[in-house]
């Protein structure tokens, strides 16, 4: 069933051009967690989007899915976060952020009394660097999860504007 999780994640991020104004990128790459108590892979594949409000304020959403090679155990996380761009030049974006995270954890042990299912909300700050390449754009970020569950989370991938220009 993860592979078809896989495959739905990245059918959304290569086919996700669609004509919109030049304002929105969408794209996705990998990430990596730092787990506290040692229970899962820490990669993950990620979808992302980017809408620049004005100015140097933008706003983000990424949907991470853990890839643990178990088929009883799950975890993904969904974050939204606003962007501050401290450094904007043509080729090169330096921003921080602030926002929210919400993460979900899964055991599925098929037996009587030993599912477990976690959700907790988080508080996301970190700082990230995009790259222009053209026509698509890189991204690598750093963020700290503040919560129940802690981890560090370090993501890099690519960004396709949308639109033509």
């Amino acid at each position: 069933m993860k592979i078809k999780h896989l495959f739905a994640i990245l059918f959304f991020i290569t086919g996700a051009r669609i004509s919109a104004d030049a304002q929105f990128s969408l794209g996705g790459g990998m990430a990596y967690r730092t787990e506290t108590n040692g229970a899962a892979d820490n990669f993950a594949v990620q979808a992302r989007g980017i809408y620049a409000i004005s100015g140097p304020w933008r706003v983000g959403a990424d949907f991470n899915f853990y890839l643990d090679g178990l088929e009883y155990y799950s975890v993904w996380d969904l974050n939204l976060n606003g962007h501050c761009l401290f450094v904007n030049n043509d080729n090169l974006k330096v921003y921080a952020l602030a926002g929210l995270n919400y993460i979900s954890i899964k055991y599925d042990l098929f037996m009587p009394g030993y599912d477990f299912s976690q959700s907790e909300p988080g508080f996301n700050i970190g700082v990230g660097i995009n790259l222009l390449f053209r026509p698509v754009t890189g991204f690598v970020e750093a963020r700290a999860v503040l919560g129940k569950v802690d981890p560090l989370v370090l993501s890099a991938g690519v960004l396709f504007p949308l639109g033509g220009r």
